[in-house]
């Protein structure tokens, strides 16, 4: 039998037995969020190349299924655990540390090569810790600073870089935006809190802004953004202040569904900064509209 025919027996059988699985995990915890994850966790994962000092793609399937048979695991005080790989997770959803963990572990998202051994990385939006984990494990030596408003994702970003002694990390309890000032966080908590000027529901959280040229005073090798709504806010701000000529690469997730986001604002921004860039997004069909799909800018200079 052909190398060739052996290779495509071999993934038959992995697809085989992921969908004998997920119908398994499915019909036993029967959560929304779960479907066919898996089947798209073993496309994803193979498709992209292997990575220098990171996971082989057989242990990062083995941790992606680990989380769903998991999924009804008890939370102590809203929080639960999870030993995933070769480090610990604290976190107060299954569903964000299952969404986390595929798109920033499986689907490699934030995946940049720097030649830098030791780069300067800026997380917006760090919620948890998932992308900050990422980014240490591929650069051990990198300096990062990460930003997180809401204060219980906050608390447990802090636990999750103690319980996994990661050092050279600042982590800032404010929200990233064109002013500093107090303002409120809606859907605290979760992969979708936004800003708002005044507090609309009980559970919004009163929060403090802060600007992200004052951090920017040397050479940035990724920006990494994921913050809801304000991207282009930011942006704005950065280039006011002339600190986007310190960066060099920048991942940002924009968000099409928040008011007077304009993308072709962000877009020429960064077009008068001399980046390039490039828009990925995983929506199923163009003319689906929907708008909590996946849309990120991956900009960078030559």
């Amino acid at each position: 039998m052909k190398l060739k025919n052996i290779f495509l027996l071999i993934i038959a059988i992995i697809s085989f037995l992921s969908i004998t699985l997920t119908v398994y995990i499915y019909k036993k915890y029967p959560i929304k969020y779960i479907g066919l994850t898996s089947i798209f966790a073993i496309k994803n994962t193979y498709l992209n190349k292997n990575i220098n000092n990171f996971y082989s793609n057989k242990d990062l399937l083995l941790a992606h299924f680990k989380i769903l048979k998991n999924i009804n695991k008890q939370f102590y005080n809203n929080v639960a655990s999870e030993n995933i790989l070769d480090f610990k997770v604290n976190y107060s959803s299954h569903y964000m540390l299952h969404a986390l963990f595929n798109e920033i572990f499986l689907n490699k998202i934030y995946y940049l090569q720097i030649n830098n051994p030791e780069p300067h990385i800026i997380d917006c939006g760090a919620n948890i810790g998932m992308a900050t984990i990422f980014f240490k494990k591929i650069y051990p030596n990198a300096k990062i600073i990460a930003f997180e408003p809401s204060k219980q994702n906050f608390d447990l970003l802090q636990k999750n870089i103690l319980d996994n002694k990661l050092n050279n990390i600042e982590l800032i309890n404010k929200a990233l935006y064109n002013k500093t000032g107090t303002f409120y966080l809606q859907s605290a908590g979760t992969l979708q809190g936004s800003l708002i000027n005044k507090k609309i529901n009980n559970n919004d959280e009163a929060i403090e802004t802060t600007t992200l040229s004052q951090f920017i005073n040397n050479k940035i090798d990724l920006l990494k953004i994921d913050i809801e709504g304000c991207e282009t806010l930011v942006m704005q701000e950065l280039n006011e202040n002339k600190k986007l000529s310190f960066i060099d690469n920048m991942i940002i997730e924009y968000h099409p569904e928040k008011h007077n986001n304009k993308l072709s604002d962000l877009l020429k921004i960064l077009e008068i900064n001399n980046f390039k860039f490039h828009i990925n997004s995983n929506i199923k069909t163009p003319f689906s509209k929907v708008t909590d799909e996946l849309n990120l800018i991956y900009a960078y200079k030559i």
